[in-house]
């Protein structure tokens, strides 16, 4: 696997305040928050937190060592911008979703949402934009009759018409980007029991169980080579312009 990208990858994994670490179990925390509360407290909690998150001025993180490289990249992104990263990731060889089951091979109902999530990360960092301005955001909680537990998404910042910051999920598995809000909203229409909660984090946190980007989990033999080959990928394409008109 190519060292660069792991590197990146690995960089993108301290957390602060409002945002949880690569290392936090958000199935322990999703139990915390929602004992003996209803749907509409929880749903509540979930926006006061992202409020809560876009309330941050996450680029102090420049004063984080391992962000001061990024200190001169874009910080924010264009919805044009993002619009081209959804699209690369809906149609990707290796990540699009009609790819699932060259990977999934044994029809184990891996999904891989966390596999497109990661792409749109290198992406947009590969892309030049800020790595401070790149997280990911879970939502934790029983969907579509038990199919799922947990679903994810990178979000990037943005600005909309007014001038104000938002964050933009892009996910594959939507009609297009959408505020992190609207993200939410639609998959609560997908909530077994409406008890979805929101979680803010890192971008380089793999799955909602304690886990980053490392060797080990993108070369685990359950993924068939999905994520070697989605480096390979990024190796074979140059990303690295692809926004900068946008």
């Amino acid at each position: 696997m190519n060292k660069l990208i792991l590197g990146f990858l690995v960089f993108s994994t301290s957390a602060f305040s409002q945002i949880h670490s690569p290392l936090e179990n958000l199935y322990f925390q999703y139990h915390m928050d929602t004992a003996g509360k209803s749907s509409q407290v929880i749903v509540s909690e979930s926006f006061d937190d992202l409020e809560r998150f876009t309330d941050l001025n996450v680029n102090t993180r420049l004063l984080d060592p391992f962000f001061v490289i990024d200190a001169d990249k874009p910080k924010t992104i264009s919805l044009k911008a993002a619009a081209k990263v959804h699209y690369e990731a809906l149609y990707n060889p290796i990540v699009s979703t009609y790819s699932i089951n060259k990977y999934d091979i044994h029809q184990k109902g891996i999904g891989f949402c966390f596999g497109r999530a990661m792409f749109v990360n290198i992406y947009l960092g590969m892309a030049n934009i800020a790595r401070a301005n790149i997280k990911k955001v879970f939502v934790v909680g029983p969907m579509d009759n038990g199919a799922w537990a947990w679903h994810v998404s990178t979000i990037v910042e943005s600005r909309n018409k007014r001038g104000q910051e938002i964050w933009l999920a892009i996910d594959p598995i939507m009609d297009g980007v959408m505020d992190v809000g609207n993200w939410y909203k639609n998959l609560l229409k997908r909530s077994d029991d409406g008890k979805l909660r929101l979680y803010i984090a890192e971008s380089g946190k793999f799955g909602v169980t304690p886990s980053r980007y490392d060797q080990e989990a993108i070369e685990d033999g359950f993924y068939n080579n999905y994520f070697n080959d989605m480096l390979t990928w990024f190796e074979e394409n140059d990303v690295s312009k692809n926004l900068n008109d946008l």
